[in-house]
């Protein structure tokens, strides 16, 4: 693993933030990504088009993203789980000898809301991840 540092510029719902973490990066296939956010850990594998994150802390969440594709995906806060499905409209991905360039775009939707709608979050994430030298 080689020390990199994150940054992540993410829109949720139109509504923009961003953050740098420090991390750590495994170039293999798939590409390993490994940060904390806080107090939790988020690790992130990417393979041909295919994005798995995990995160473990505040609240755990596992996803599987693949682009064109609808997965479903667990969060769990305070011990309670909850079902959501992930409606991934783009995954791209560039990776060199000392970096990583991810590009996100999709869909949460969240169990049945009141009078059984459902919730629904647009996600678009620019992720870099740079080997420190």
């Amino acid at each position: 693993m080689n020390a990199c540092t994150v940054t992540i510029f993410t829109t949720t719902d139109g509504k923009e933030s961003k953050t740098v973490q420090k991390g750590e990066m495994q170039f293999s296939t798939p590409v390993l990504l490994w940060y904390s956010d806080g107090n939790a850990k988020v690790t992130l594998t990417v393979e041909r088009n295919v994005v798995c994150i995990q995160r473990e802390g505040d609240y755990g969440m596992s996803l599987r993203l693949e682009q064109g594709k609808t997965t479903d995906g667990i969060l769990t806060i305070n011990g309670a789980q909850g079902q959501m499905k992930a409606h991934t409209a783009k995954v791209n991905y560039s990776v060199s000898d000392a970096s990583l360039l991810l590009l996100l775009h999709y869909s949460l939707v969240f169990g049945e809301g009141q009078q059984g709608q459902q919730e629904r979050q647009e996600m678009q994430i620019r992720l870099t991840a740079r080997i420190e030298k």
